[in-house]
């Protein structure tokens, strides 16, 4: 099923107040190799959401868990976990990886963008945007400013002009890959060395 499908769908039932009809929706990944489907309850999700949980399914598959509310994919690499939410319009995508900000640099990290989350107990670094690819750009640039390579002030330039760029069509090698190399989730007594 195309997103334009899954977006029509979900508007038509919705418009014709026919909630209970969409009390369980099916999405198909494309290019399974068997035909997968997973339950999603979708009645209330926004647009934006539900593209990106299509897409998602697309790129990596069925998720390991299925709430009313989000898709949950873990250890899908680099990312850790891969939350598609109904949450605040802009954020519903939060990918996060295993990776410890040093205290002292907490603040800068936080300074640099509201939408990173420094999970110090777990070890966890995230970013929440409405893209794959402002995720990656988000948290290189953390990785820069955790390493000093950039101010936090220097960050939010570059990622302002970045975003900039990209509603021309111009990309970034910020937005194709992380730039550092987040330790895989099993290599958790190495993971506490690093810092």
């Amino acid at each position: 099923m195309d997103t334009t499908a899954a977006v029509a769908t979900l508007a038509c039932v919705l418009s014709l107040g026919c909630n209970a009809c969409l009390s369980q929706r099916h999405f198909e990944p494309s290019g399974a190799d068997e035909p997968t489907r997973v339950n999603v309850h979708v009645v209330v999700w926004p647009e934006e959401s539900l593209v990106l949980a299509h897409l998602m399914l697309g790129r990596y598959g069925v998720p390991e868990e299925v709430h009313s509310d989000r898709l949950v994919w873990l250890a899908r690499w680099p990312w850790k976990r891969i939350v598609v939410s109904t949450g605040p319009a802009g954020t519903p995508l939060e990918q996060v990886v295993d990776y410890r900000v040093p205290p002292e640099k907490l603040e800068d990290v936080e300074s640099f963008s509201s939408h990173l989350r420094v999970d110090a107990a777990r070890g966890e670094l995230s970013s929440l945007s409405d893209r794959e690819d402002y995720n990656r750009l988000a948290l290189n640039l953390a990785d820069d400013v955790v390493c000093g390579r950039m101010t936090p002030a220097q960050a939010r330039r570059f990622f302002a002009r970045t975003v900039r760029l990209a509603v021309t069509g111009k990309s970034s090698p910020y937005t194709k890959r992380l730039f550092f190399a987040p330790l895989p989730p099993e290599s958790e007594s190495s993971r506490m060395d690093r810092f």
